[in-house]
């Protein structure tokens, strides 16, 4: 009978050095151990971590994973389960046969084997860990080919490390990848002593019976130890096909893992490839919710590597590419969970396009014909990409509670500076949120299409996937005012003064070349290729006693303006400290995610205002409204020599001025 041995630190000590400026990290020397089978980092001669590999081990794994103090955390091959290894990574079934369980020996029914290792260790003490397996039937050619990268980083100020598992599986036939048992891949097993901790996951949800097959962003298990405490999370990546994961936990073990074929088998075909993404946090003490949600947002917008390197060559899988453009576009607004998520301005995707078409109810847009009328349309790949370039076209209407059978706000900017196939990955991704029987393919190849190029000036400032905001001096308008440039090329300036739209215009964003050059004196330009669309001021918030406006402590960027305005002051009796502006009118500011289009905050009376604006095309522009405090009505003066047609979720109007009611306050949009 041939036994299984780790051993720890069996080599020289190739490295050491002290770490940290603090107290706590004084007392920390870091080393690196190595054999031919292992690689560890080693604080004052205790294992942190340690990477196993070699022919005792046809599954690379990390044990121990460990406290920076040395306190084990894993547990390598317990007598239960023998071919548990404390942190690995094993496909449970390929084409019905068993690669997970193994003999004393360590052999499983069908065979794993690494054929390259190679390990980068880094005098800031992470690593890098690169290898090969293959997956192949007794005495059989490969049926499935894997690279995995792991990247270990070095400990933070309170102990904390990760471990990013990276995986590109390529079959080499078609294949069924698969657990009759609902488990396989990324896997912890932990110390019986660790027993008294408890399950965590993004949903809020603690009990094992409701954490398990549930899914998640991420998990974690944590608890106390003999000092301070500790936990380990794993973080699914929103790449992942299934996202967010079915979790496969047995407390009484304790066991977890980011379940892939939870749901049952995925199927390659001949040459597909299947990418895995996660990210595996040993926490220097004992984490909690806000701070792990911080973590996974972090992991979020990271890139799989492996899988970019592929994708930067000839072809690229659509459902990743997708999933990479919803957290650059989308994520704020549009939930992928089955349940949807409060506080989300659109509708949420899971089930909203699969294999199969469906109707859906939506109300004609506030710029199409017949406003205020509902239609049934067709969710068709044709549908959604009218709803990403026309997004107000149609309104969808709620399909859930509490707001049932209301429309969506018309607040999502159009997007035609995406390309057609930018637009088809979307889809893609999309229709795999679904069940089962309706889910699109994981895998979706197309050669790499070319993106438009971008113009290319030191001074100009470009708008590509996200909002930019800009304070900076414009001419003719406020010394205060805000310039906002938005996806899909359309800009305006706000007002703090008016609270209103001061300036819009199409194209280019701005160029910035007469405040970066000589002294910096001269007004900005808008940027290269704008065009002018028409639009003047045209909306204005009412106080009691009109239009605001809070001009007197402003100025305009204009050098004769300011000539008249400086001789008017020196007229004036109260000093510029101690006027109050009328209507007890204050700008908030704005809130800005970097995602979305910023909403400015303002308030009139006591009442305040959240205001945000879309585009839909040059001639049409939307004002979405939020107000808190309304006891009487809100009020708008519409300049409407300045506009075609003026049309409003609530209301009414007498000359030229818009009355909201205060029960209609809450929410409402002017378009």
């Amino acid at each position: 009978m041939r036994f299984v041995c780790v051993i720890y630190l069996a080599a020289a000590i190739v490295a050491a050095s002290a770490v940290g400026t603090s107290d706590a990290a004084e007392d920390l020397k870091f080393a690196w151990a190595k054999t031919d089978s292992s690689v560890a980092l080693t604080n004052h001669g205790k294992v942190v971590w340690q990477f196993n590999h070699g022919k005792t081990h046809p599954k690379p794994c990390f044990h121990p994973l460990a406290t920076l103090d040395g306190t084990v955390l894993t547990d390598f091959r317990p007598s239960d389960h023998i071919w548990h290894r404390a942190a690995w990574f094993s496909l449970k079934e390929i084409d019905n046969l068993n690669y997970w369980e193994e003999d004393r020996e360590g052999v499983s029914a069908g065979r794993n084997k690494t054929i390259d290792v190679k390990i980068e260790t880094r005098a800031e003490f992470s690593a890098v860990i690169r290898l090969k397996q293959s997956y192949h039937p007794p005495g059989e050619p490969e049926v499935l080919g894997e690279e995995r990268m792991i990247r270990v980083s070095a400990p933070d100020e309170d102990g904390s490390y990760t471990l990013d598992w990276q995986h590109l599986f390529t079959s080499r036939k078609p294949i069924s990848v698969g657990a009759s048992a609902r488990y396989a891949g990324l896997s912890l097993r932990l110390q019986k002593q660790l027993l008294n901790w408890s399950f965590l996951n993004s949903q809020g949800q603690s009990e094992a019976a409701k954490v398990h097959g549930a899914n998640a962003r991420w998990l974690t298990y944590k608890g106390p130890l003999a000092s301070g405490g500790s936990g380990l999370t794993v973080f699914d990546h929103p790449t992942n096909p299934r996202f967010p994961i079915k979790w496969f936990i047995v407390k009484g073990m304790p066991y977890f893992s980011p379940a892939f074929v939870f749901d049952g088998p995925m199927r390659l075909a001949k040459d597909g490839q299947l990418a895995l993404f996660y990210r595996m946090k040993v926490h220097g003490s004992e984490p909690r919710a806000k701070s792990l949600e911080a973590d996974y947002q972090a992991f979020s917008q990271a890139l799989p590597e492996l899988t970019h390197l592929k994708a930067t060559g000839e072809r690229i899988n659509l459902v990743s590419a997708g999933a990479m453009l919803h957290q650059v576009y989308c994520g704020m607004c549009h939930s992928l969970k089955p349940e949807g998520e409060s506080g989300k301005a659109g509708p949420q995707w899971h089930g909203l396009i699969g294999r199969s078409t469906r109707q859906r109810k939506v109300l004609i847009g506030p710029a199409g014909s017949k406003p205020g009328t509902t239609a049934s349309v067709t969710v068709d790949d044709e549908y959604i990409e009218k709803s990403i370039r026309q997004p107000n076209l149609h309104l969808a209407i709620r399909e859930t509670a509490p707001q049932m059978d209301s429309p969506y706000p018309p607040s999502m900017p159009p997007y035609p500076h995406l390309t057609p196939q930018q637009v088809r990955s979307l889809i893609a991704f999309m229709k795999t949120l679904n069940k089962s029987d309706n889910r699109g393919p994981h895998q979706l190849w197309e050669v790499k299409q070319a993106e438009p190029e971008l113009p290319m000036d030191r001074f100009e400032v470009l708008v590509k996937d996200r909002p930019l905001v800009y304070r900076v001096a414009m001419p003719d308008v406020s010394a205060r005012a805000i310039s906002v440039g938005l996806p899909g090329g359309y800009n305006y300036i706000f007002d703090p003064s008016t609270f209103s739209v001061k300036r819009a215009w199409a194209g280019g964003f701005l160029n910035l070349e007469a405040e970066r050059t000589g002294r910096g004196a001269g007004y900005n330009q808008y940027g290269m290729g704008s065009r002018d669309i028409g639009f003047v001021e045209c909306l204005i918030p009412l106080g009691k006693g009109g239009p605001i406006n809070q001009d007197f402590k402003d100025y305009v960027n204009n050098h004769a303006w300011r000539i008249e305005k400086s001789k008017s002051e020196m007229k004036e009796t109260i000093a510029f400290v101690n006027r109050k502006p009328p209507d007890g009118a204050q700008f908030g500011g704005y809130l800005f995610d970097g995602a979305q289009a910023p909403s400015f905050l303002f308030r009139i009376n006591g009442v305040d205002y959240t205001q945000q604006v879309a585009f839909e095309s040059e001639q049409v522009m939307h004002y979405y409204f939020k107000t808190t405090g309304a006891t009487k009505p809100v009020r708008f003066t519409i300049i409407r020599d300045a506009i075609r047609d003026v049309r409003t979720s609530a209301g009414s109007w007498q000359d030229d001025v818009l009355t909201i009611r205060a029960e209609d306050a809450a929410e409402f949009y002017i378009t």
